[in-house]
Formats: C-alpha cells, structure tokens, sequence
C-alpha cells in the first residue's frame, strides 16, 4: 500500500502520513530482534479487536512509532507534527498519569521502559497473529498489486512494549487508521498483565484519541478531552 493513500484520507482534518517523514525513516529507524514476548502482547491486544464487518483486511506499518517530533524524528505518521503516542502540550509524564487514572497499580518500571524503548523507531517482523486478514506494509515492502489489498479497512501503527522487572506486566499503544462505518480512527494506551496459563489479560485502557464519526479529533489531556489543535502539517 502506498504512503499516499493514507494520507489522502486524513490531510484534510491534519493528521498527516508525510512524504518527508517517509523519506527519512530509512536513517532514523533500527531494525531489531523483537522478542517473542512483545509479539505475544501485540496478538493479545490484536485478538480482542472485533469489526462489524466480514472479511475485513488490516495492515499493519512495519515502522512503530516514537515519541519524538519532526520529520526527522523516523515516526512513520505524524500529527501536527508530533508523535501520536503524546501529542503536545501533553508529555510522557502526563500519559502516566491518565493511564494511572484507569490502572492505579500500574508498574512504575513497565513505563520507564515504555518511554525508553520509544525514543526511536524499530522495524518490525511479521509474526503477528490476528483473527483477521493481515498484511505488513512498509517504504521497504514491495507493493505487489493484489486488488483486495488496494483499499484495506484499517492501518495499524504500535508502539514497542514496555515492561516491568518481571516481564508480567505490559504497556502497549496502538493507533488505528479506519476506512470503515462506525469504527472510528482513535489510538489507544493498552495495559496487560502476564497470567499463570501465560496468557496476556487487559487490565487497563486509556482512549487517548479519537476521531468521532463527524471527523471530530480530540486528544485526551490530564484535565480533560480538548480537540486536537490545527498546526501546519509536514505534508
């Protein structure tokens, strides 16, 4: 799929997939080993992810995002110019506590790895495993022209995964891009924890943007949802 077909979508209400971001991913991304723990939290999440549709086809950007702004920043999607995973005024520290707010026993050490392993962008592998039709896209996946893949119903963009001391408690944000009825484009704070059959339950959920049906974006701060403030976008 082609960078220009998402932003073409979403220019017009500023939440821009720029070109020039694109053209600098390739200096400002790692690729690295992910571990089969951090996939283990993406298909958890991923599995609880249900549509009112059949057969709905969802690609996933093989570039995650970081909390950095600027087109040199290697974010594979930008909003205002900044990172979806902390919009300003909103930082990190912000982020904790709103998060904290729906998970009051949150690891303090599953954020700090959270925020420090999303400083920069990684390349991901697929090892995803979705009960939906799926399909890795990226400036470096060849577009091989399968029709039913020209206009999928949803982007995904994830964050790494923070976690505790222990590894059984996980942070994980997800942002959807959606091209379908009554499911809205928003991104997500996931909080799971590591039960003893080794599975990962949601325990916390933080919607912290969201763009309601009208095309209405609000970005959800420490006080209250305010709407996401019109900047020149680097598109």
């Amino acid at each position: 799929m082609k960078l220009s077909g998402i932003a073409a979508i979403l220019c017009s209400l500023v939440l821009c997939l720029a070109a020039p971001v694109a053209a600098h991913l390739a200096r400002t991304t790692q690729s690295v080993a992910t571990s089969d723990d951090e996939f283990a939290v993406y298909n958890a999440v991923m599995s609880l992810m249900q549509f009112p549709k059949k057969n709905v086809r969802v690609t996933i950007y093989d570039t995650t995002l970081n909390f950095k702004c600027g087109e040199e920043s290697g974010n594979p999607t930008l909003a205002n110019g900044c990172s979806f995973l902390a919009m300003p005024p909103t930082t990190p520290d912000e982020i904790e506590s709103m998060l904290r707010q729906q998970c009051p026993d949150l690891s303090r050490s599953a954020w700090a790895d959270f925020v420090a392993k999303n400083q920069a962008s990684v390349t991901l592998k697929d090892s995803f495993v979705a009960p939906w039709q799926h399909r890795l896209v990226g400036k470096d996946i060849a577009d091989d022209g399968a029709k039913e893949w020209a206009s999928p119903d949803l982007t995904l963009f994830v964050s790494r995964i923070g976690f505790d001391g222990n590894r059984t408690e996980a942070i994980v944000y997800f942002l959807s891009f959606s091209y379908m009825q009554h499911v809205t484009t928003g991104g997500d704070y996931f909080v799971l924890r590591l039960a003893k059959d080794k599975k990962w339950n949601p325990v916390g959920r933080l919607r912290y943007f969201d763009m309601g049906e009208t095309g209405s974006a609000s970005v959800r701060h420490a006080t209250a949802s305010q709407p996401l403030r019109k900047q020149r976008s680097l598109a």
